[in-house]
């Protein structure tokens, strides 16, 4: 199966390629191993591969490979990383805030209208 697979990607594209240079196939499979075997047959047919997943269910081999190894080589990625960092964590204090004063807000709301109601 991941020969196979593996045939059809690189068929795909060498194929596209002339109509662009810059081709990229999306490959997935049912398990990291899975994953892992095709990462491992796309590079040896000459690929570029770039593995994503979760880095503890990725074989050492290709670690180098990963989508975390390519964030750590290039300077402006990790910067882009800490600031979605930094904006997730605002956000999320924002929305803290918000949904806190809403739940007060929401319930002396349902309590008025209860009163008015009756």
């Amino acid at each position: 199966k991941t020969t196979t697979a593996a045939s059809i990607a690189f068929g795909f594209v060498h194929q596209c390629r002339t109509l662009s240079p810059h081709t990229k196939v999306l490959a997935c499979a049912f398990s990291n191993v899975g994953a892992d075997n095709l990462a491992e047959k796309f590079l040896s047919l000459g690929l570029k591969v770039v593995r994503v997943g979760k880095p503890s269910a990725t074989s050492e081999s290709l670690w180098d490979y990963t989508l975390d190894a390519a964030v750590q080589r290039d300077p402006e990625a990790r910067k882009a990383v800490e600031n979605a960092k930094l904006i997730t964590a605002r956000v999320a204090a924002t929305k803290k805030k918000v949904l806190g004063k809403g739940v007060n807000n929401k319930g002396s709301n349902s309590a008025e209208r209860a009163k008015r109601d009756a």
